[in-house]
């Protein structure tokens, strides 16, 4: 363990970093998917689902959907970019309630490649929730630098 001490703040370092480029992808993503073509699409299945363990739970929303262009049928589960999972039970459930009940929705697909698709376009409250918790790790690994060495 001693000879991986050193290196530990690196690897802090790199998933935080990694975290922050993840976020602004999907950020990025999630921006030009506002200039998509447009389609309706049927929700064919909403739900959370949540992972628990000794150290607590994880909830993602599950939303399926289905869409139709040039005639040819699409399924995705992807219903924005860069929901991976959470902690807090609201933005799941915030997700899951915007779609229980809605059975017809407007599906933003990439025209080029029509297979790539999500309901929920430009920025959303869990991108800001990872950009925040991405830089208060940032600002702890970066205030505790020399106690981490």
């Amino acid at each position: 363990m001693e000879e991986i001490k050193p290196y530990l703040p690196y690897l802090f370092y790199a998933i935080v970093y990694g975290g922050v480029g993840f976020t602004v992808l999907n950020i990025l993503r999630s921006l030009l998917a506002l200039g998509w073509k447009t389609v309706k699409g049927e929700i064919t299945y909403a739900g959370i689902s949540s992972d628990c363990d000794d150290e607590g739970c994880t909830y993602k929303p599950v939303i399926e959907f289905m869409y139709m262009v040039r005639g040819k049928e699409y399924h995705s589960k992807r219903f924005a970019f860069g929901y991976v999972f959470s902690s807090f039970r609201f933005l799941a459930k915030m997700v899951y309630s915007r779609y229980k009940n809605l059975p017809i929705v407007t599906v933003y697909y990439h025209p080029n490649r029509p297979k790539s698709a999500v309901l929920m376009p430009g920025i959303r409250l869990f991108h800001l929730v990872d950009l925040v918790f991405f830089g208060v790790c940032l600002y702890i690994l970066e205030s505790n630098y020399d106690g981490l060495l």
